[in-house]
């Protein structure tokens, strides 16, 4: 969870106070953790933020549909967000390529990171801010040491997770002007 609400941080550290959610990847129950913890971090900073949520079927491309659904938020100018946050990283790809067409400068006049990042997102442009994937080797080397040591039951926690993820800060966030916002209200 702190991994993920690092992201977020990051962007109210950037004086982001209006911070929308953007999900296109198919509901399942890490999605609906995320969401549940962007929800709940706004709540007790006392910001504000939309959830906007238009999941695409099981193996189908999320990046098309956030494209889709970012080119209608800003045609229709029907959020007073100056940050998205997205749950995956193809949705961050296709909010930025639909700020792209519409004229929209990423990282200028709106803020844009990702809860996860897939290669090659630090080599877009622009550079995409969110959690690197963390090194897994640790924790893994830790279940195949006991699928081949012959023990029936596993001693130690349950969950096993990375000490840390890396907030990759691409050029995709910066820190808020207050004269902007996708809706035309300061």
């Amino acid at each position: 969870e702190s991994c993920i609400e690092h992201v977020i941080e990051h962007l109210w550290e950037l004086g982001h106070r209006h911070i929308d959610c953007i999900n296109t990847q198919n509901r399942n129950p890490e999605i609906d953790r995320r969401i549940d913890l962007w929800d709940r971090w706004m709540v007790q900073a006392g910001g504000s933020g939309k959830l906007h949520d238009d999941p695409t079927p099981v193996f189908t491309d999320p990046t098309a549909v956030a494209y889709r659904l970012m080119s209608r938020l800003l045609e229709g100018r029907t959020t007073k967000a100056t940050a998205f946050v997205a749950t995956t990283c193809p949705a961050a790809i296709g909010s930025i390529r639909a700020c792209y067409e519409q004229g929209v400068a990423v990282g200028d006049e709106v803020s844009i990171a990702a809860m996860n990042l897939e290669p090659p997102a630090e080599y877009f442009c622009p550079s995409i801010t969110g959690l690197q994937t963390p090194d897994l080797t640790p924790s893994l080397n830790r279940c195949f040491d006991w699928f081949t040591s012959g023990k029936k039951s596993w001693t130690g926690p349950l969950l096993l997770e990375p000490d840390y993820s890396t907030l990759f800060e691409g050029e995709s966030t910066a820190r808020r002007k207050p004269t902007r916002s996708l809706n035309g209200v300061s």
